[in-house]
Order: C-alpha cells, then structure tokens, then sequence
C-alpha cells in the first residue's frame, strides 16, 4: 500500500477505494466495523453501520514536522520529547524533574511546563527541519534554544 499511495495521486487511490466499496456495497454486504492502519502500523478498529454510508472520501495529509525525540538545549537540560499529531509532552529528568506539553502549527510551536524550577510557559518557532521534515532547532520566545 505505501508503494501505491508513492506511486498514485490522492484523486485515483480515492476512486480506486471507493469502487472497491462500492461493489461491496451493491452486493448488499454489511460491515460492523472497518480496520484502518496508520502510516506508524498502528491498527485502528471502527465501528461503523454500512447500510447508513453513502459516500467514503480518502485523503491523504500531509506530514506535519516531528518533534518528537531527545534534544539538548542552551540551559544544559535534555528534553525528552514525544509527540501524536500536533500535540507533544515532555519530561526533563535531570538536572531538574519537569513535564510540559504543548501544540504544533505548522513551524510554530506553543508549550506549557511546571516542575522543580516552577511553572511557565512559553512560544516559539522551528527554525531547521532535514529533508524527512524532521525538526533540527527551536527558538522560545524566552530566549531558550532546542537542538538536536
């Protein structure tokens, strides 16, 4: 399947899918549940009435930044950063023990975190992404830089 979606356009894996659905459809089959796959191999199981569908529209996104993994920072703290979508958490466990979270839009990037050193918060934005859109540095608004 990734070789299909690499190889096709967005608009003929939609016909594609739909067709096949649709066949389904015609010969009066009913689904109680359909199992999607995530780009990551997660298997997602959904509930769904098929009598009820008259329509299905696949689309494809496109990848958001990761900014997920370890980072160095100009304080000398190691963040420790994992992320699902545009949200991300992470932990600082030495020198200090911290936890924050935030969001991502599109180089922007907002986060919250309390811990040892107290509470705080702060925005910034993503100033090096490498060719697998993967984030190299982030500059805070409180003058704090991430790299990696």
């Amino acid at each position: 399947m990734h070789k299909l979606l690499k190889n096709c356009g967005t608009k003929k894996i939609i016909v594609v899918l739909t067709l096949t659905l649709l066949t389904f459809f015609s010969a009066n089959v009913v689904f109680s549940e359909m199992r999607i796959t995530t780009h990551d191999g997660k298997i997602i199981n959904v509930p769904v009435n098929s009598k009820d569908i008259k329509i299905i529209e696949f689309t494809q996104e496109e990848a958001g930044i990761s900014i997920e993994g370890v980072w160095d920072s100009s304080i000398g703290f190691k963040y420790n950063i994992t992320q699902s979508g545009n949200n991300f958490i992470w932990t600082v466990a030495a020198p200090i023990s911290e936890q924050g979270k935030g969001t991502l839009s599109d180089k922007s990037i907002k986060a919250s975190w309390s811990g040892t050193n107290g509470s705080g918060s702060a925005s910034g934005r993503i100033t090096s992404i490498d060719s697998s859109n993967r984030a190299k540095r982030i500059e805070w608004g409180n003058g704090v830089v991430f790299y990696r």
